[in-house]
């Protein structure tokens, strides 16, 4: 079987290279399928046969670990006990492999953190688009950067430009806000499902990049190009407001975009989700709606309002 870029020696531009994948996958053919894969996009891959022994490397090399990539149904440990695990841990980036993804499973793998899948039959043209996502949300949650910023009491306002690092430095300015209420993990939670609307507004707002148009760039392989390139022509903002309280977090975002139609996204059959969540992308609207108690579109979907209780 023949992958994308198996055969390039070029190793410094592949999409892969300096980032080690643990490999937690039972099927031995599945298993190597994707090591060949991973390698050819110039991942390091530590392959493990089952859960358990996963987390015996986990436990012995987590500081070499970028991501992990798990399979669902394992003997001993599964996927769901491997995520939590890890989830407790090191939190590092998770992403689950399973042929069948139920809804009630993959809101709980959303419970502990998990955003990103993979289903069986594999796209092999998606999965690097799948991991890369992946760990740029790890990053983007983790990053610890300061913010000009105007607060007055529990009301906190930012504005940023159309720009992915600054957009990276919004996300830990949100953390920072709930971890004045809230442990780490719990405001780490929150920063990552709140990332998923701030994406929307930067990319499909002021970037005014199309859900099919994400999908084909990623398969293309351009698809940070393109964001690069219509960035540097971007002069709109994204305003942040943040009312946070013990109790209720409250954050309202405003992009320049010209909106889009929000409402294809909300109330999704449980057909429509599951394959929303084989996908790179399309599916974060939803994301955030298992996780916040409300969300609010106005200016016709350039304005989110989302709403956390505790």
């Amino acid at each position: 079987m023949n992958y994308p870029n198996a055969q390039r020696d070029d190793n410094e531009d592949l999409v892969g290279f300096g980032i080690t994948i643990l490999l937690a996958e039972d099927d031995h053919q599945n298993r190597l399928s994707l090591i060949e894969l991973f390698e050819g996009e110039g991942y390091t891959v530590i392959p493990a046969r089952n859960g358990s022994k996963a987390k015996d490397i986990y436990d012995e090399r987590a500081e070499e670990i970028d991501c992990i990539v798990s399979d669902l149904d394992m003997p001993g440990l599964s996927g769901i006990e491997f995520a939590r695990y890890n989830s407790l841990n090191k939190h590092l980036p998770f992403v689950v492999s399973s042929g069948v993804l139920e809804t009630d499973v993959a809101e709980e793998l959303m419970e502990i953190g998990v955003r990103d899948f993979m289903v069986k039959p594999y796209d092999f043209d998606l999965i690097p688009a799948v991991i890369q996502k992946c760990i740029e949300r790890f990053n983007l949650a983790n990053m610890t950067e300061t913010v000009d910023q105007n607060t007055s009491g529990n009301l906190s306002t930012i504005t940023i430009p159309t720009c992915f690092e600054d957009m990276h430095m919004a996300v830990d300015w949100i953390e920072k806000k709930v971890e004045r209420f809230h442990a780490k993990q719990v405001a780490g939670h929150f920063a990552s499902s709140i990332s998923e609307l701030l994406t929307n507004a930067y990319e499909h707002g002021n970037l005014g990049i199309t859900e099919c148009e994400k999908k084909e760039l990623m398969r293309q392989g351009t698809f940070h190009d393109e964001v690069l390139k219509r960035e540097r022509n971007c002069k709109a903002k994204i305003k942040i407001d943040v009312l946070a309280f013990k109790h209720k977090v409250t954050v309202k975002i405003y992009d320049e975009g010209e909106g889009f139609d929000y409402r294809k996204y909300v109330d999704l059959k449980k057909k429509e989700i599951e394959e929303k969540l084989a996908l790179p992308n399309g599916r974060g609207i939803y994301l955030a709606n298992y996780y916040f108690d409300s969300i609010t579109y106005k200016d016709k979907g350039a304005t989110v309002i989302a709403v956390k209780s505790f």
